[in-house]
């Protein structure tokens, strides 16, 4: 339909690029390191306390923006208050479902 539409889950099966897609295409690696050095020098900048969930997720955020997504599939973490994908309050928001954890996760 002409829709950009960017996917993040996690984790990964054979490359760290998976976890971040859009329109099915793999992030390029070049995106990826620009991505994680300006999350980098912003953490060291502020000194921020951040965990590599968080980290991955702020690269799938600058992705998508750097994308101009029109959508996002965001797969949340364990979930629960300290999950970085909470950090999502947008008006626009059109559908989230939370399910249960599987034995196989």
């Amino acid at each position: 339909m002409g829709f950009k539409v960017g996917m993040f889950v996690s984790p990964h099966i054979s490359t760290f690029r998976e976890r971040i897609t859009v329109n099915g295409e793999l992030s390029t690696m070049e995106n990826i390191v620009e991505s994680c050095t300006r999350i980098f020098n912003m953490v060291e900048e502020h000194d921020l306390d951040v965990r590599f969930f968080e980290v991955v997720t702020m690269v799938g955020f600058l992705e998508f923006q750097r994308a101009k997504c029109d959508y996002v599939v965001l797969e949340c973490g364990l979930g629960g208050f300290l999950d970085a994908t909470n950090i999502i309050d947008a008006p626009e928001l059109i559908i989230s479902s939370i399910t249960s954890i599987g034995l196989d996760h």
